[in-house]
Formats: structure tokens, C-alpha cells, sequence
């Protein structure tokens, strides 16, 4: 396993070319320059912070300006929005009926191997496995057991 994970590590920061970090606070960007002294050169180079006023113009070095939500500073709208809602998260703090049925999930009791909910289970023979589509998971775990 530690083999897998060390591997993984090796690998993963390579399928990420560039990381854009805008309307960062002062003090990140402030702590991101001190930082970024002791991570590895390689990532280093590929993370950019940007404070509110800098950020319109680190997205224009990476990003067409009708690509740039207008609410950035870009001229994209999508539907008439300048926030592009469509197709960008809002953010902002977790909504209340999301919360209520996490809470309600993680109360129930976990459904066993081999129960009928609607959906088709399948276990890997010679696995402990179920398949991702069966329960739902990630596929890299059985969570929900």
C-alpha cells in the first residue's frame, strides 16, 4: 500500500498544470511568497496566488477574456449571468436542506451487501469490492458498508 501511495504522489501533481488561486486575502498571499520557498520548485512553479486586485490579470495569462466569468472581470455570460451560475457553484456556506439530508444519511443505518434499494448490487468475485455503480462510492473504496 505504501508503494500505491507513494507512486500516486509521484504521478498526480504532474496531471495539474497550473493551480490559480484569486481574490486570495493579503495574508495568504503574503504566507503563499514565504511558502513556496520550501515546497518542491516544481510545484511551486505551477501554484499562483493573486490578490483581489491582481487577480483579473493572472487569469488573462492563462484564460481568453470571453472564458473569464463577467463577475471576475471577463465578458463571459452564460444564460444573461455574469456570475455564470449555470455552470459555476455559487459557493458560499452550505445550504440547509443539503445539511438536513446529510444528517439524515449519516443517521441511517448502513445498508448491508446483498439489500434491495432500487439499484442493482454486484460484488467482484474473489473481492470485497462492490462495484462503484452499486453503491454509489467513489470506486477506489467501499465506504458504504
Amino acid at each position: 500500500m505504501n508503494r500505491l501511495v507513494n507512486n500516486r504522489n509521484m504521478i498526480m501533481p504532474e496531471c495539474i498544470s497550473k493551480i490559480l488561486v484569486i481574490r486570495a486575502p493579503d495574508a495568504l498571499v503574503y504566507a503563499w511568497g514565504i511558502f513556496k520557498r520550501i515546497v518542491d520548485p516544481g510545484i511551486a512553479r505551477k501554484v499562483k496566488v493573486a490578490s483581489a486586485s491582481e487577480s483579473l490579470a493572472l487569469l488573462r495569462q492563462y484564460i481568453s477574456d470571453d472564458q473569464i466569468p463577467a463577475y471576475l472581470g471577463g465578458s463571459l455570460r452564460t444564460g444573461g449571468d455574469a456570475e455564470c451560475r449555470q455552470v459555476l457553484a455559487p459557493g458560499g456556506p452550505i445550504p440547509e436542506a443539503a445539511f438536513r439530508r446529510f444528517l439524515q444519511l449519516a443517521a441511517a443505518k448502513p445498508r448491508q451487501p446483498g439489500q434491495q434499494d432500487g439499484r442493482q448490487e454486484s460484488i467482484r468475485t474473489g473481492s470485497d469490492r462492490v462495484a462503484a455503480e452499486a453503491l454509489g462510492s467513489c470506486g477506489m473504496c467501499c465506504r458504504r458498508w
